[in-house]
């Protein structure tokens, strides 16, 4: 709650409220990282064109999943709960090439073609009150 998590280059550094690191991780990536996510005890990191899911255990960080995309990805949104198995990593990634590609752990499951350049994906929460089209 209290916790702050950045990612420069291929590394992730977490800071509590006061400023201690408490937290640091070099990937071995080979690309830098634009976008992360963390929910304890996943960290979601995805670079240009690949993204990269770790769990950590204690001091232990072990890579959960690997995904090499068709094109750059320009958004990224980890779905907890979702996919098949307990414990599975599922993304949802939103690309240069107008694809919308569900990933888990470290192959593609689905994809839906878009009319542009996808530039976020969102999760709607189970509280929002939108209708389903149709």
């Amino acid at each position: 709650k209290d916790k702050l998590f950045a990612a420069h280059g291929h590394s992730i550094r977490a800071l509590k409220k006061k400023g201690k690191e408490f937290f640091a991780f070099d990937t071995a990536l080979t690309e830098p990282i634009r976008q992360l996510y963390v929910e304890n005890p996943r960290i979601y990191a995805a670079c240009q064109y690949t993204i990269n899911g770790f769990e950590v255990t204690g001091s232990k960080v072990d890579q959960k999943g690997y995904f090499m995309s068709n094109d750059r990805i320009n958004s990224m949104c980890p779905l907890e709960g979702v996919g098949e198995g307990e414990g599975s990593l599922v993304t949802a990634i939103g690309c240069d090439d107008r694809y919308i590609r569900l990933v888990e752990g470290s192959k593609q499951v689905a994809q839906c073609k878009t009319t542009a350049p996808v530039s976020v994906v969102e999760r709607l929460k189970a509280s929002s009150n939108y209708q389903e089209k149709g």
